[in-house]
């Protein structure tokens, strides 16, 4: 991050989201991690590394993470539905299991036969 160049600024040694190692936000872990706190004080300018970061862009910030995060959820979701759904029809279709292995790797879903943890104990 010390090589890293801001194109806000154009100061070297960060970019524009970077944060500071801010005492509020942050601590050292037992083992000598810097780990997060649990927080729930809004971000500020303080935080932040760029002089040119104000309050509407991290609002901004904020929402877009947020709106990822949310999206990232209901893709699960409708994955994890996709998923049950189709083990019923496969179920009671009576489909052979290797065509239920091709589907579920159709829908991108790592079938227990296939994944590396699980394969040995089948």
């Amino acid at each position: 991050m010390h090589k890293a160049f801001c194109t806000f600024c154009g100061k070297t040694g960060h970019l524009f989201g970077t944060q500071t190692l801010n005492a509020t936000r942050f601590r050292i872990h037992k083992k000598g991690v810097i780990v997060r706190k649990q927080n729930r004080a809004p971000l500020t300018t303080d935080h932040f590394m760029c002089c040119l970061m104000t309050d509407a862009a991290i609002a901004n910030l904020m929402k877009n993470t947020e709106s990822e995060a949310a999206a990232k959820g209901i893709d699960a979701r409708e994955r994890l539905v996709s998923t049950a759904r189709l083990l019923d029809n496969v179920n009671a279709g009576g489909v052979a299991l290797d065509e239920a292995i091709r589907l579920l790797e159709h829908r991108n879903t790592i079938a227990a036969l296939l994944s590396d943890k699980k394969r040995t104990s089948f």
